[in-house]
């Protein structure tokens, strides 16, 4: 996987409006979630298919193709912060990328019916973190599928994340 310096090419910078605001829990839960491991992506969203109705989401928010790629940022300042201040993350950034699979890399899939079926592709993120009172960054990273909702997980039952896309604001174009 890319180093976290080459994501800032392609991020996109959010600032405070476009984000849904977030309960109590908020990114500090989420996020505590994914790097301690707490929460664990849904078995049967490992084992989606890619043909099915398994990835529309996913291929809605990053349409498949060489080096497709997307990431978000935020740098909670310290008026939000103070204004928060429960909320341990300061700065976070997500970088989705879509995968093309080579014949030895491709994923054996589970179908219903009890075949198997080669996957070509794979969906991979990786989320950093900086938090209050720790210096460094936190990294996690892991695969992504889509049923209901998109979701990502990490390797071992480390943790995962829901994504909920927004309604694109016309300020924050195209990534």
């Amino acid at each position: 996987m890319e180093s976290v310096p080459n994501f800032f090419a392609a991020c996109r910078f959010i600032d405070q409006g476009s984000v849904r605001r977030e309960d109590e829990k908020g990114v500090k839960h989420w996020m505590a979630a994914l790097v301690l491991g707490c929460c664990s992506l849904l078995a049967e969203q490992v084992l989606a298919g890619s043909d099915g109705p398994d990835y529309i989401k996913l291929k809605a928010l990053l349409p498949p193709g060489p080096d497709a790629a997307l990431c978000f940022a935020r740098t909670y300042d310290a008026l939000h912060l103070s204004q928060h201040p429960k909320q341990t993350v300061t700065e976070l950034i997500l970088f989705l990328r879509y995968v093309t699979l080579g014949e030895d890399e491709a994923t054996l899939i589970a179908e219903e019916d009890g075949h198997t079926e080669k996957q070509y592709f794979r969906y991979d993120f990786t989320l950093a973190a900086k938090v209050k009172d720790r210096t460094g960054t936190l990294y996690a990273s892991g695969d992504c599928a889509s049923a209901e909702g998109i979701g990502c997980g990490v390797d071992c039952d480390g943790g995962g994340i829901t994504i909920e896309p927004m309604a694109r604001r016309r300020d924050l174009g195209a990534a």
